[in-house]
C-alpha cells in the first residue's frame, strides 16, 4: 500500500512539471508573437512617416519650381501645409552687386526659448516693426516674409541648426548670439509643433535666406 501511494505522486509529479513546462513555452510563443508584431507595426509606422516625409519635401519642392518659373525674386522662404504635415522651403540666390557687396546665407536654426539678455531674439521686418521672443507664444502663428535683420541665438545640436554662407557650411555656436543683416532677406518663422486648435507648443524656428548680407560674429 506504500509503495502504491509513491507511485502516484511520482505520476502527480511528472503531470505538474510536464504542464508547467507546456505553459512556460506558451507564454514565450506569445512574447515572440508580441515582440514580432509591435516590431511589425513600428517598422509599418516608420515607412509610413518616410512615405509621409518624402510627399511633404515633394510638395515643398514643385511649389518652389513653381515660383521660380513664374518669375517670383529670391532669396524667398514660404510654408505650406498637406495633411497634416508641414513644409517650409527657403530659395536662395547669390549676390550679383560686385566685390564686397555681401554673402549668400541660407539654413534654418532653432530658436533658445530663454529670453535674457543673453539669449535674445529678434527679427526686424521690411515695414520695421519688430517680432522677439515674447512674441514667440502659444497663440503666435508665425510669420513668412521679408526681413532686414535677425538677432538670434540658437539652441540645440548640430542636426538642428545650420547655415550655409557662399555654398559652404557655417558652424553655429549654442553660446554665441549671431546678428544677420540683409536688404534682400526672405524668412519663414514656425512651430515644428501646432495642435489641432491652433496653439504652438513645439520648438521656435526660423528659415533664412539672404543675398547681399552680413553676419557676425
Amino acid at each position: 500500500m506504500h509503495s502504491e501511494i509513491k507511485i502516484t505522486n511520482t505520476r502527480r509529479g511528472s503531470a505538474i512539471i510536464v504542464v508547467t513546462c507546456f505553459i512556460m513555452v506558451l507564454i514565450i510563443l506569445v512574447t515572440v508573437a508580441a515582440r514580432s508584431v509591435a516590431t511589425h507595426a513600428n517598422i509599418s509606422t516608420e515607412q509610413i512617416n518616410m512615405e509621409v516625409a518624402f510627399c511633404l519635401a515633394e510638395a515643398g519642392a514643385e511649389r518652389g519650381a513653381d515660383y521660380i518659373a513664374n518669375g517670383g525674386k529670391t532669396p524667398h522662404s514660404f510654408s505650406g501645409q498637406l495633411g497634416e504635415g508641414t513644409y517650409h522651403v527657403t530659395i536662395t540666390g547669390k549676390s550679383t552687386s560686385g566685390e564686397g557687396s555681401g554673402i549668400a546665407i541660407n539654413g534654418l536654426i532653432n530658436i533658445n526659448p530663454n529670453n535674457s539678455t543673453q539669449s535674445e531674439f529678434t527679427l526686424i521686418k521690411a515695414d520695421g516693426s519688430t517680432i522677439t521672443r515674447d512674441t514667440l507664444t502659444e497663440n503666435f502663428s508665425g510669420y513668412t516674409g521679408d526681413a532686414t535683420a535677425i538677432r538670434v541665438k540658437p539652441k540645440g545640436n548640430g542636426n538642428q541648426n545650420n547655415l550655409i554662407v557662399n555654398d559652404q557650411t557655417y558652424s553655429l555656436q549654442n553660446s554665441t548670439t549671431y546678428d544677420i543683416t540683409s536688404n534682400s532677406m526672405s524668412v519663414s518663422l514656425f512651430n515644428d509643433h501646432v495642435n489641432k486648435n491652433g496653439k504652438a507648443l513645439g520648438r521656435w524656428y526660423i528659415s533664412i535666406g539672404a543675398s547681399d548680407a552680413t553676419i557676425s560674429p
